[in-house]
């Protein structure tokens, strides 16, 4: 009885000492959320998403915390022209530098946010990234802590397509 009467008076302390992780509104309330991507690196994490604003447009969308921070507002990195489905996509690095990779126009856009920054690298353009993206998840992005990969499919014909 006294092992029984242990082991409950240990699993309550536990259990107290155990606490939820809160639910966080992070879209600011955005209706029509699209594709979405997320990457931690155990320290920092960022969460992106593409956010119809038309019938052929939408907008590129980030928000990111480091360590015991609160989320960032959503922050804007981008307009797409030509498309309702944005598919962003994000990794982080082991050095907590965000990378953010999208299609525009059948090209990769991306931009980057230094370890220690709180700005936006300006929009560039990814030499030589021909990625037609047909449906929702055509990219994607990964980092190994040397080089950040990212992957596209071309076409339902073509084989994958990557550049590091």
């Amino acid at each position: 009885m006294r092992k029984l009467a242990t082991l409950f008076i240990s699993a309550t302390l536990i259990l107290s000492a155990i606490t939820a992780a809160n639910a966080v509104e992070i879209t600011g309330g955005q209706k029509e959320v699209g594709s979405r991507d997320v990457a931690s690196n155990g320290t920092v994490s960022a969460v992106t998403w593409g956010k119809r604003i038309s019938d052929d447009s939408s907008k590129i969308w980030v928000s990111y915390k480091r360590g015991g921070t609160a989320w960032t507002t959503k922050q804007s990195l981008g307009t797409i022209e030509w498309s309702p489905f944005a598919t962003p996509q994000v990794t982080v690095r082991p050095d907590g530098s965000i990378f953010v990779a999208w299609l525009d126009d059948d090209q990769v856009d991306y931009r980057e946010l230094a370890a220690d920054s709180t700005t936006w690298s300006d929009l560039t353009l990814l030499t030589d990234s021909s990625v037609s993206g047909q449906w929702f998840n055509d990219l994607d992005v990964t980092s190994n802590g040397d080089s950040v990969t990212i992957a596209g499919v071309r076409s339902l014909q073509d084989s994958l397509k990557y550049v590091s």
